[in-house]
């Protein structure tokens, strides 16, 4: 939904400007380029300064276009926060959406010690419809994390040395067969080179008949924590090791939080947050809206659409008062840092839970940060300073050299939307940097099956919070020039234009936006706030110069009445839209997937029709909605009879796979769905991933490491006789419909 919407802004500003453009061209280019007494030369002469002095009713056109050009962005701004708030509540009660983990659950935090029991969470929402299927305590993991990122490394170094060996192996066998790989003719090695060092951890290997101990893969272990001068040791061994230590502690300690779950004094106390699944999506949508405690700041930051693979969870046990005294430095330290020339990126300190909530908040500050930096700052310091000389020359007549030199900065801008139209379309299209990185990465990181996995079959996402404010601020400045400089329309429009299709191309084919990050369109609607910007500037600068000119008093005073009214409106579309933007209403929760049809109208297109604003036909039949086999018999089972008397009145689906392939399936690797619990507490040891070589050294490894208890495959990986890598399918022990992968 956020990449649809964000081509769909590229698309609304296109057809926006489509008739800004034609006007402001017919009317304001004759009107603004007939007459140079200004001195104006070049693409200045089309600009607000270039109308004489003693022909100022000529600004008359000027006033009756920005209330014309303004009640159309204002119109289009109202038409499509209509058609957003229709596509987003079609996305939340898509039955395959509305199936999933992620639509029925919310992360609550700020949560007291008195409900940090799942049975206490369940009895405080047992009011709600439907009740609650599970619940997550969020815990204090103490060590368990970095033992877990230990484990997640030390794999990822033991795949790298099983790679260099298996090479190893083929450089012997080609070297002792005259350059020719001969699998049946491979000289047989004595377990110590002569002369070589035996290493301390060395010992008897399965593979050591094909390449010598001195040969294998080695490295030093490091001193103070990472300094690479300690003492040497053999990488196979010592990853094994590694694994299998952590794997025990993470063993250990898993089997003690489930025993101690409960008690007094355990070791890994719940923090102040959970994850409650709902066994119905409008349950956890009015749990977001509800008033859950009776005192100040607790359980007050309630968040719908969660996915594992979406939250930060070091934050997860910040404390409601720690987080807001963060929330005022974050933005203190913002504004500082745009006043001081710096990129604000404070979300994460902010304790902001979920990434997509960090990147919403980058989006506002950085869109900050552009305007100020990248329009205020440019236009007022380049007119200020062409102006000196005159300011020095005759200082009476400061209004009117303002009036005259502020619209000449509008060059540098336009100037700013053709670069961006012509070499910004181009590099999308071209995408010669990311085609460059991505064979350097395949030459230099596309040594292991699942890095290339990695870099030939996982496709580039797109960080909306920073790309949007490079769109957003063209708006700015094309809102902003174009009643000052009319030109900008055309090169706007063009500019939109080729980024719609250009955007439009690579969401279709090169980028990729996976669930666990998709907002649902969040970022639009701050877009569309991010246009009012735009609209409140072009009119101030306006009123500005009306009033810098003699006898534009009355001018301004028309521009300061529009500002006025799109302030109000401005306040309309906030007070109308805001509560819809983020929540299921209840008009719609009958069409969630597992809600009872009993009682409900039989006539499904009807209100549909009524309910997303199309035309209702009594006579007309919709065509089937094409539903996945699986859902359709999920639907099946959630449509039967439901037993009224127990407190959960309306019940959801039943089975955890009924909720959709962001819960893993149970009894493959874990005994029940275990998403929003943190990896460290849940997830098993990820499977070695070692490439079948004609040697066959891969399996010889694999099956040695699986009798010492690490878990290896060669599943769906090969390597040739040169050494390289091909991967035909996902790593193994991974399901790639899952969130976790």
């Amino acid at each position: 939904m956020d990449a649809f919407f964000f081509v769909h802004f590229l698309r609304m500003m296109a057809r926006i400007f489509l008739p800004i453009f034609v006007i402001s061209w017919a009317v304001l280019l004759p009107i603004t380029g007939a007459g140079n007494t200004n001195g104006l030369t070049g693409l200045n002469r089309f600009t607000f300064g270039n109308v004489p002095q003693n022909e100022t009713p000529r600004y008359a056109a000027h006033v009756i276009l920005v209330w014309v050009f303004t009640i159309w962005v204002l119109y289009n701004i109202k038409t499509e926060m209509t058609t957003f708030i229709r596509l987003r509540q079609e996305h939340l009660v898509d039955p395959i959406h509305s199936a999933s983990a992620q639509a029925n659950t919310i992360l609550i935090t700020g949560v007291p010690r008195k409900f940090l029991d799942e049975e206490a969470i369940a009895r405080l929402f047992a009011h709600l419809p439907g009740g609650v299927k599970k619940v997550w305590l969020n815990r204090d993991l103490k060590e368990l994390p970095d033992v877990y990122e230990r484990r997640v490394k030390a794999s990822n170094k033991l795949e790298s040395a099983e790679i260099a060996l298996q090479k190893t192996a083929l450089k012997l066998n080609k070297k002792a067969n005259k350059g020719t790989l001969t699998p049946e003719n491979h000289p047989a090695t004595n377990r110590e080179k002569k002369g070589a060092k035996m290493l301390e951890s060395a010992t008897a290997h399965p593979v050591d008949a094909y390449v010598p101990p001195a040969d294998r893969p080695t490295h030093r272990l490091p001193v103070l924590g990472f300094l690479p001068f300690g003492r040497k040791v053999d990488t196979i061994d010592w990853a094994t090791k590694e694994i299998l230590e952590t794997t025990e502690i993470l063993d250990r300690e898993r089997a003690l939080i489930a025993a101690q779950e409960g008690q007094a004094g355990e070791k890994y106390p719940p923090l102040n947050s959970v994850f409650v699944l709902f066994n119905q999506q409008i349950g956890a949508h009015l749990a977001a809206q509800s008033l859950t405690h009776n005192r100040p700041y607790r359980m007050t930051g309630k968040f719908t659409e969660v996915a594992p693979a979406d939250i930060v969870w070091d934050n997860l046990g910040m404390n409601p008062y720690e987080a807001r005294v963060r929330q005022a430095i974050s933005y203190a330290a913002t504004a500082a840092l745009i006043i001081f020339w710096a990129i604000p990126v404070f979300g994460h300190f902010e304790g902001i839970p979920r990434k997509t909530g960090i990147e919403l908040s980058l989006m506002t500050r950085f869109f900050l940060f552009q305007v100020v930096h990248g329009f205020l700052v440019v236009t007022i310091s380049g007119s200020i300073i062409s102006a000196i000389s005159d300011f020095s020359k005759n200082p009476t007549q400061i209004p009117m050299v303002l009036a005259r030199k502020l619209p000449t900065a509008s060059t540098f801008f336009l100037t700013y939307a053709i670069l961006q139209a012509l070499s910004g379309t181009a590099g999308g299209l071209l995408q010669i940097v990311p085609l460059v990185v991505y064979y350097v990465k395949l030459f230099i990181l596309g040594s292991t099956p699942r890095s290339v996995y990695s870099i030939r079959y996982d496709l580039r996402d797109v960080f909306f919070g920073t790309l949007f404010p490079t769109i957003t601020l063209l708006v700015v400045i094309s809102f902003g020039y174009s009643l000052i400089a009319p030109i900008i329309n055309g090169l706007a429009l063009a500019a939109f234009g080729m980024f719609y299709f250009v955007w439009k191309y690579l969401f279709l084919w090169q980028l990729d936006q996976p669930a666990s990050g998709d907002t649902g369109g969040l970022f639009f609607p701050k877009a569309i706030q991010h246009m009012f910007v735009g609209l409140y500037i072009q009119q101030i600068c306006l009123a500005a110069l009306f009033f810098l000119l003699p006898g534009g008093k009355a001018m301004g005073g028309v521009t300061i009445a529009l500002i006025i009214i799109t302030a109000f409106f401005h306040m309309i579309i906030n007070t109308s839209y805001g509560p819809l933007l983020h929540s299921l209403p209840l008009t719609l929760a009958h069409k969630s997937y597992g809600m009872p049809k009993s009682g409900e109208s039989e006539d499904v297109n009807a209100e549909d029709d009524d309910d997303f604003g199309g035309d209702p036909s009594p006579t007309d039949e919709a065509p089937p909605k094409k539903v996945p086999k699986a859902v359709q018999e999920q639907q099946l089972v959630a449509e039967r009879p439901i037993d009224t008397s127990h407190v959960q009145h309306n019940q959801g689906p039943g089975a955890t796979q009924a909720y959709g392939a962001s819960v893993p399936v149970e009894g493959k690797r874990n005994e029940g769905p275990t998403d929003f619990n943190h990896p460290a507490g849940v997830e098993p040891q990820r499977i070695v991933w070692i490439p079948e070589d004609p040697l066959g050294i891969g399996r010889i490894e694999a099956d040695h490491l699986n009798s010492q208890g690490v878990e290896a495959s060669t599943e769906n990986a090969t390597m040739n006789e040169n050494g390289k890598v091909e991967v035909q399918d996902h790593p193994p022990g991974s399901d790639p419909n899952t969130m976790f992968g």
